[in-house]
């Protein structure tokens, strides 16, 4: 049928959005039931409030999660990439933290740069709204900080979303199975680990550890023990990188 592929694209990203919000929607509505029976102990109202910020906030997570599977040509690798992506900004956050606050001193981030972290918006609002159900807030306040992150992070699910009709545009069937080389892959993936973990580590010889793990997971990327010229010089660039780092934390 003459159908576009980017009004499939919507139907598919609808059809999962829908079930997230049906998931949360079950568990909000049991919420309430239990709450309505010792209803002296809650301040119900804030449930209001409480799942349509969560809604927006679950949009955003989707959307990201999406755009980074679709980068994917197997279901694993897509999974994978997910996971990849969790872990390399938590790694990427903490260290530069932990550069800023220890080798100059700089001590304005000790609570705000958490906020950064992926998912980290949906724990702080929560656990305000929480507080205010629970009749232990007198009011919701998350702070400027957390206000501006997560206005970072919505504008991060605006251009996922973007990128989720324009992936599935130019996505071919007769690709799937084959080696997923997009560049937010293992790609770009790997070469951060390297890099992060190296720094968070502040150890030469664990930074060699990682560097034979991502020769590994080269191998893993390539399905096989021959690398490209690309890949070596990726492998090699993230190591010169990690090493200099580590130098200038050191000295």
């Amino acid at each position: 049928m003459p159908v576009k592929r980017r009004s499939i694209a919507g139907a598919n990203y609808l059809n999962g959005i829908i079930h997230v919000y049906l998931t949360f929607t079950v568990c909000a509505a049991a919420a309430v039931i239990t709450m309505l029976q010792r209803i002296e102990y809650f301040s119900i109202i804030y449930i209001i409030p409480y799942y349509f910020i969560i809604l927006g906030l679950s949009l955003i997570v989707y959307s990201l999660s999406t755009f980074l599977f679709l980068q994917a040509n197997t279901t694993f690798d897509g999974i994978l990439f997910i996971i990849m992506w969790i872990g390399n900004i938590y790694y990427a956050v903490t260290g530069v933290y932990y550069w800023l606050r220890h080798s100059f001193n700089i001590r304005y981030f000790d609570f705000a740069f958490e906020h950064l972290v992926l998912f980290e918006p949906i724990d702080s609002y929560t656990a305000h709204l929480q507080d205010l159900i629970n009749k232990g807030a007198g009011r919701f306040d998350v702070g400027a900080v957390g206000y501006i992150y997560t206005v970072l992070w919505a504008a991060v699910g605006i251009i996922c979303t973007a990128g989720v009709f324009r992936t599935f545009d130019k996505k071919r069937a007769e690709r799937a199975g084959e080696i997923s080389d997009s560049i937010f892959g293992y790609k770009l993936n790997i070469p951060l680990y390297m890099i992060s973990i190296s720094l968070d580590s502040r150890s030469y010889h664990f930074c060699i550890f990682i560097f034979l793990c991502a020769i590994a997971g080269y191998f893993v990327y390539r399905r096989g023990l021959r690398l490209k010229k690309c890949d070596i010089i990726a492998l090699l660039s993230s190591l010169t990188v990690s090493l200099v780092g580590l130098y200038i934390l050191i000295a």
